[in-house]
């Protein structure tokens, strides 16, 4: 049996398996997208109605995970050598080379299948997402600190054309003799405001409209007030005006499904010589979980900044994708150093 008819039987078998719960799955967050947008448009004001849009696209997070459970599970019941004590265990093993057996062949099957499911959801995702941008953090030029005797902080910013900075500085509040809320003006070649902003404690997000202009430094400069600010990473950042592909950037969040997917099933893998059905799929539904709902693969963060409008190839995305990647990698090295050390 070779590799590429074992990636067609998985692969056939997860499509099939897959279709009523996606379609059951897709209705579900179709009716709940639609109810809670008839709700908004009725209370949001114009200017929120797109972002609310983009946002009402964590419902496309419903059906990709039940395709992903889906296409895991099938995976691992129609492969007999990935889980232990399976009938037609020795003829597969006959039939398939060593190390794993055809496990790396199912699992790519199993990848495919799930390709195909996220693809209509990809098209949804890329219509209803907001168009993204890319969001520049402007790093700061000395100390990220605006301290009372300071009259103003440097930072410098991406040199490209932007339309929005964005501000998130943390005020310090309870030093004694220091509880004037701090007026700050900005500039970035001329000054932005007719008012200065004022900080009075707390995180509080400033958006500030840029005229389409190149930005390459940003000044603050304090007006009035004494508390101290402090501009942690990512507290100065600013919005480019280029708008970028809707599609690509639905294709990334959609494709971070595959990550949790691949990782489930290369340590189901691993286990498979120890571990029976039961146990293994219980496995596999335990990972997906962590990884998904538990927020620590990238499908969470992935779907959130998808639909906040911000450009994924200049997120931490790809960081988390490696994570996944890497971790998937060594379990599979592990899986054949085993097999080999059992066999």
């Amino acid at each position: 049996m070779t590799a590429g008819s074992t990636t067609a039987i998985v692969m056939r078998r997860c499509l099939i398996r897959t279709a009523l719960p996606f379609s059951i799955s897709a209705g579900f967050a179709l009716l709940g997208a639609w109810a809670v947008g008839v709700e908004a448009s009725s209370t949001l004001p114009a200017e929120d109605l797109e972002r609310w849009t983009g946002e009402s696209g964590i419902w496309l997070q419903l059906p990709a995970f039940v395709a992903v459970l889906v296409c895991c599970i099938t995976a691992i019941e129609t492969w007999p050598t990935l889980s232990r004590n399976r009938r037609g265990v020795d003829w597969v093993m006959r039939a398939t080379p060593r190390p794993l057996h055809g496990c790396a062949a199912a699992i790519v099957g199993a990848l495919l299948a799930l390709s195909c499911w996220l693809l209509p959801l990809t098209l949804v995702a890329a219509w209803t997402s907001p168009a993204p941008h890319a969001y520049r953090v402007a790093t700061a030029a000395s100390s990220p600190v605006l301290e009372p005797k300071d009259s103003s902080i440097q930072f410098t910013g991406p040199g490209t054309t932007c339309r929005e900075l964005r501000l998130r500085p943390i005020a310090v509040t309870g030093i004694p003799g220091q509880g004037q809320a701090a007026q700050i003006q900005v500039d970035v070649g001329q000054s932005l405001l007719t008012e200065p902003l004022i900080f009075a404690g707390g995180m509080q997000l400033a958006r500030i409209p840029i005229d389409n202009r190149i930005v390459d430094e940003v000044v603050l400069r304090r007006v009035d007030g004494d508390l101290p600010l402090v501009f942690p990473p990512g507290s100065v950042e600013l919005v480019e005006s280029e708008a970028r592909s809707r599609l690509l950037n639905a294709s990334l969040a959609m494709a971070s499904y595959l990550f949790p997917a691949a990782l489930a099933l290369a340590l189901a893998t691993l286990a498979a010589p120890f571990a029976a059905l039961p146990t293994n799929l219980a496995l596999v539904i335990a990972s997906l979980l962590v990884q998904t709902l538990g927020k620590l693969g990238p499908t969470s963060e992935a779907m959130t900044q998808l639909g906040r409008g911000r450009w994924l190839m200049t997120e931490p995305y790809f960081h988390q994708c490696l994570s996944s990647l890497g971790t998937g990698l060594v379990a599979m090295i592990l899986a054949i150093l085993v097999r080999w050390r059992i066999h």
